[in-house]
């Protein structure tokens, strides 16, 4: 079975983000938290970018930044490439900020890999 982070690191490079940015790594991380526990959407400043930080030693603040960087770099090629519309399946009118963002991804991720684990 391909393993979550494979899939999100495939679709973003079929998405336009050519070379790998910490953004990348923040929502691998974020999505594997969120997995463990979906209560953590709630509140992510203090549920979701907390253990990332710490786990690469650096600031909430820089968690938070290189995540908004990556969805403004998917934002701008969301015309040609339609990678939100491929997550929601609509096209959206505004850019999603961090929570929404991380929201849309744990439901495209999170749950097409328990789809897939149902099936086998």
């Amino acid at each position: 079975m391909e393993r979550m982070t494979d899939r999100i690191y495939h679709d973003l490079r079929e998405h336009g983000i050519e070379t790998p940015c910490y953004g990348e790594k923040f929502l691998c991380d974020a999505l594997e938290i969120m997995e463990a526990d979906p209560a953590s959407l709630t509140f992510i400043s203090k549920g979701i970018y907390p253990p990332i930080a710490k786990r690469y030693n650096t600031s909430i603040s820089s968690v938070e930044r290189n995540l908004r960087f990556l969805i403004e770099k998917l934002w701008e090629r969301e015309a040609e490439n339609g990678y939100f519309k491929m997550m929601t399946g609509k096209s959206l009118t505004i850019r999603p900020r961090n929570g929404e963002f991380l929201s849309i991804m744990y439901a495209y991720y999170v749950g097409n890999m328990l789809e897939t684990k149902q099936k086998e």
